[in-house]
């Protein structure tokens, strides 16, 4: 990370500006915004289908349905929205580990061989 010695706020803009024009407001943006926008769209992916899975599941093995529950005006979380959701959330975020874990590999290795510091 580089670090520069500011007096406030506005100097670091116009030296920012002098220097490398608007281009140096937003450098350094783009990989980040990707991979982040990458990882949200697979996780809410991932999310909505095991949602609709497990509802499913839990429709055919005990008659209860949680989506129809939750949709329901006036109505209170239940055991099964609950573990419904809360299985969804858990199958989401373990699959988007193996996705963002990569990602954060690839981008500590780019930075150790940059740096030398291996």
């Amino acid at each position: 990370m580089q670090t520069y010695k500011y007096d406030n706020f506005t100097d670091c803009v116009r030296h920012t500006y002098q220097t490398e024009k608007f281009r140096g407001f937003f450098r350094g943006v783009t990989a980040p915004m990707a991979s982040v926008t990458l990882v949200r769209t697979i996780s809410f992916s991932v999310y909505q289908k095991s949602k609709y899975t497990y509802a499913a599941w839990f429709k055919r093995n005990w008659g209860i349905d949680p989506l129809v529950h939750v949709n329901t005006p006036g109505t209170y979380p239940t055991l099964s929205t609950i573990a419904c959701f809360g299985a969804a959330g858990a199958t989401a975020g373990s699959f988007i580990t193996l996705v963002a874990c990569e990602f954060e590999i690839w981008h500590l290795w780019a930075w150790l061989i940059k740096n030398r510091s291996f």
